[in-house]
């Protein structure tokens, strides 16, 4: 994707970082992520987007961005032999893709904030919206603001369907 400002362009964002872009933004409703549990399970989740919601805090008189994001999972496919019908197991499971999501969504991020030192996900209208008196103050630099602004990533997955397989059907050789 090409990132343009003031109409010229400034850089590139590879596939991964724009599919973090469209997850932070909200345009994303399905998208088929895999995780690797341990070394020798790998998991495939069919992800479907509920809600991607920007919501704004002052921290210290300075705004923060939340970026919340609510999905539900489906496991559909697995290696390996670990039982998700076990809460700890489908916890951990849960955790790893949140963790994915969020070192996607902070290395995109990075990249806007310190190399195109651009806000391409909007967050200076979410500040505007919550925030106008505040934003009438960092709009004139807010290209500088954005590379400083802090944004924290939260989540809320609930697991819909484990497919028919809940134990892998290849086995691994002992």
């Amino acid at each position: 994707l090409g990132v343009f400002r003031d109409d010229k362009l400034i850089g590139w964002l590879n596939e991964t970082e724009g599919r973090a872009l469209f997850n932070i933004v909200g345009k994303t409703k399905r998208s088929v992520n895999f995780v690797d549990y341990d070394n020798n399970t790998h998991v495939s989740v069919d992800l479907t987007m509920n809600k991607t919601k920007i919501k704004v805090s002052l921290s210290d008189g300075k705004p923060v961005i939340n970026v919340m994001f609510s999905f539900e999972m489906d496991i559909s496919t697995m290696t390996g032999n670990v039982d998700f019908t076990d809460k700890e197991n489908l916890d951990k499971l849960i955790s790893l893709v949140n963790e994915k999501f969020t070192s996607i969504s902070i290395k995109t991020l990075y990249k806007a904030q310190n190399e195109l030192k651009t806000d391409i996900f909007g967050f200076g209208e979410s500040i505007h919206r919550a925030f106008p008196k505040m934003w009438n103050e960092l709009k004139d630099n807010w290209d500088t603001e954005f590379t400083k602004l802090q944004v924290n990533f939260l989540y809320d997955t609930k697991v819909r369907d484990m497919g028919l397989i809940l134990k892998s059907i290849i086995k691994e050789e002992e």
